[in-house]
């Protein structure tokens, strides 16, 4: 996970995309363009990410999360 900026505890954490849902459920070094497998919260349908977007999204998550408190 750390080679792809994620933590381990980022599995089965959620992030947005384009006013969609989605939900981390692994990694497959052997997709170096898409490594990240996701799973879209709304219909269970199963898409690949690039890392950069994802770690992009979850930083932008916890940023918004600290900035409400």
């Amino acid at each position: 996970a750390e080679h792809y900026g994620l933590k381990p505890g980022d599995l089965g954490r959620e992030f947005s995309v384009r006013g969609e849902r989605f939900r981390i459920i692994g990694i497959d070094p052997r997709r170096s363009k898409y490594p990240i497998s996701a799973e879209r919260i709304s219909n269970s349908a199963l898409y690949k990410f690039p890392s950069d977007e994802v770690v992009k999204q979850l930083k932008e998550q916890t940023t918004a999360v600290h900035s409400q408190r």
